[in-house]
């Protein structure tokens, strides 16, 4: 009886040595997830960017979407909304090419060819189905694109030969805006360059849409922290992020990430962070099924889940726009089957709600009371040491289960 007894201690004694290292190796972030507003309903948004100049398909595509998510809606009434993450510029070959390449030309979506395409996109927020994040002025440097196309004879080939000017098409290091990758690894602009950048993004945004941008996600998540004190400095309000930071492009021409993460509603310089935790790219195989279960995971833990999706799920022909419609329809009847009390916002007005959070303005939306707050705390703690090895060879994870 003893030696049960004694070994009873000693395992009691083990998993606290290990739950205290494992607190002081990951306290901050641990204080961080506690910290993170718990949400009282599931939040579902759609978030889909690279929509703009380019294919002339994508005015039809918008206006399946605008008719699709208006068709379904939550118990106040709103529809899903789906946030498009909107470039408003890309090169005018023709011009570049008849300067011989030695200067950028631009063509923007107040171009009358894409005056259509501008309707779908106002529809769609008339209907309160759209709305709108700016993903940058273009989706690259403009003079990366110039040396690179002087240097790479793909990229020239992609000014010159194609038509449609699809940015999907560029080497995924050249469609960072935010830093100089034509020689890697990238390097960094300097703060004038990208401060007259971001000026000349606000009001290209504000003559078209007669509104001045207060979301911003940048192109392929790579930016610089003078990039976004420069955006906390022109009156943005949410900064979209993947959950972590990517400051740069590697010798390989991959994301290098910092080290830097994010948790929802946190706030420096004034700027709110969302994170994006799930894709939905049904052209890539992605299925309501799988995605309708990875939001569970994210309201079992009070948290929104954000659905990252691109443009090209909706113009690659007919048939993939058919099949990718068709899931985004199949995953929205199954989000309201099985989410009686679903709430359907767009990022700003999630943002809006945790910023009242932090200044202690009740919500409907927002669970203060801590004992209400412990099963969505402890649903994080869980899943943030689910791949840990240590808290799985420790016994720390099979506890958690238990909990």
């Amino acid at each position: 009886m003893s030696i049960i007894i004694s070994s009873l201690l000693f395992l009691l004694f083990w998993l606290f040595v290990c739950c205290l290292l494992l607190y002081f190796r990951y306290r901050n972030d641990i204080v961080r997830l506690i910290r993170e507003p718990v949400l009282k309903h599931p939040v579902v948004i759609f978030e889909s960017d690279d929509w703009g100049p380019g294919p002339l398909e994508q005015e039809q595509a918008l206006l399946q979407i605008n008719q699709l998510l208006s068709g379904f809606q939550d118990q106040n009434g709103n529809h899903p909304v789906m946030t498009l993450g909107l470039i408003l510029a890309e090169p005018d070959a023709e011009k570049i090419a008849a300067a011989d390449f030695s200067q950028y030309f631009k063509r923007t979506l107040l171009d009358i060819r894409y005056q259509a395409l501008l309707t779908a996109i106002q529809s769609g927020q008339q209907q309160g189905v759209l709305s709108l994040h700016l993903h940058g002025l273009e989706h690259y440097w403009p003079s990366s694109i110039m040396l690179g196309a002087a240097e790479n004879e793909n990229i020239k080939q992609w000014l010159t030969g194609n038509k449609q000017l699809m940015t999907e098409d560029l080497p995924s290091h050249m469609q960072s805006r935010w830093v100089n990758s034509v020689t890697l690894p990238s390097s960094h602009h300097n703060s004038d360059d990208i401060d007259q950048a971001i000026t000349e993004e606000i009001k290209l945004y504000q003559q078209i849409f007669k509104i001045k941008p207060t979301t911003v996600v940048p192109p392929t998540f790579v930016w610089t922290d003078t990039v976004e004190s420069a955006y906390a400095k022109h009156d943005f309000k949410t900064f979209i992020t993947p959950g972590r930071q990517c400051d740069g492009r590697d010798s390989n021409g991959h994301p290098a990430a910092n080290g830097r993460t994010f948790y929802n509603g946190e706030i420096k310089n004034d700027l709110l962070f969302l994170v994006r935790n799930d894709y939905f790219e049904p052209a890539l195989g992605h299925k309501a099924e799988k995605t309708l279960h990875n939001i569970k995971d994210k309201t079992a833990c009070g948290r929104p889940a954000l659905l990252e999706m691109h443009r090209f799920n909706f113009i690659s022909g007919a048939t993939k726009n058919a099949q990718s419609l068709n899931e985004l329809e199949r995953l929205l009847k199954m989000i309201n089957d099985h989410f009686t009390d679903i709430r359907f916002l767009s990022a700003e007005q999630l943002s809006e709600l945790y910023r009242n959070y932090h200044q202690g303005i009740e919500s409907d939306y927002i669970i203060r009371t801590p004992i209400k707050r412990i099963q969505f705390i402890l649903a994080r703690i869980k899943q943030f040491f689910k791949f840990n090895r240590y808290a799985k060879y420790s016994g720390i994870n099979f506890v958690l289960k238990l909990i």
